[in-house]
């Protein structure tokens, strides 16, 4: 039934950290030192870079563009 999601795991992953980014963006602190959703979401990735897994790839490679 979800055997799509198996090819498309990293393309969900990038979905969260961009939902988790534009979730944390408007808080006080990080918007009074002008940090953006475009900044928080390429920290989130930077961070989470060393714990992608290989069934992830085919979905990063999507997010990620031609």
């Amino acid at each position: 039934m979800f055997a799509w999601i198996a090819g498309r795991a990293g393309l969900l992953i990038a979905l969260l950290l961009g939902g988790v980014a534009l979730c944390l963006a408007p808080v006080p602190w990080l918007a009074a030192h002008g940090v953006s959703a475009l900044m928080l979401a390429m920290l989130l990735g930077m961070a989470l870079a060393g714990v992608r897994r290989p069934g992830w790839q085919p979905g990063l490679n999507l997010a990620k563009g031609p």
